[in-house]
């Protein structure tokens, strides 16, 4: 369906197709992509990372419908609808603005993963078997930016339980030695 398409649909059906309610979905779209990171690590082992899975985490839920001032109930249904285009539009989310810094405090301005939810080690069976990493631990980080100053932050650390490698935003540690992920050499 094309936007103009969209829009003669809404014409149409004007009364269903309020500004509210366009509102609350430019929101969903908005906000439900930066939370791709957060939702793959829920999942199992062996989901596969290019594909939506069918239902949000209810912290996720909880937290969306609070950012887009709707129920719980209408995020699930938006996710439904919506799934595959969030998770696709993922590397493409805005930045984020004020009313998730009001409403996403507690889980903090920004949440810093490793570039990976796989295994990078070659020799390790987890990655070899493509199952992703489930064990995780965050501790609080500081978020420095440009505009707006020093920010509250996640710092999340992934752990391979096979090989023993964990991996951090910008490293991993196998071994006792840190690789830095563009050199890849113990630093």
């Amino acid at each position: 369906m094309s936007l103009e398409d969209f829009m003669a649909l809404s014409a149409v059906h004007s009364s269903h197709f309020t500004p509210e309610i366009l509102l609350k979905i430019s929101a969903f779209i908005t906000y439900a992509p930066r939370f791709k990171d957060d939702i793959i690590l829920v999942q199992a082992a062996d989901w596969p990372l290019d594909v939506a899975p069918p239902y949000l985490p209810q912290s996720i839920s909880l937290l969306l419908a609070n950012l887009c001032e709707t129920s719980e109930e209408a995020i699930e249904m938006l996710w439904t609808f919506t799934k595959q285009i969030i998770w696709e539009y993922s590397c493409r989310a805005k930045e984020i603005d004020e009313r998730f810094r009001l409403h996403g405090k507690d889980l903090g301005y920004q949440v810093l993963y490793p570039p990976s939810h796989l295994c990078m080690n070659s020799d390790c069976e987890r990655a070899k078997k493509g199952l992703k990493l489930q064990k995780m631990e965050q501790t609080k980080a500081i978020f420095y930016t440009i505009d707006q100053g020093a920010c509250p932050a996640w710092a999340v650390k992934l752990f391979c339980q096979d090989c023993k490698t964990s991996y951090h935003l910008n490293y991993r540690v196998h071994e006792n030695k840190r690789y830095y992920y563009e050199r890849d050499s113990p630093g």
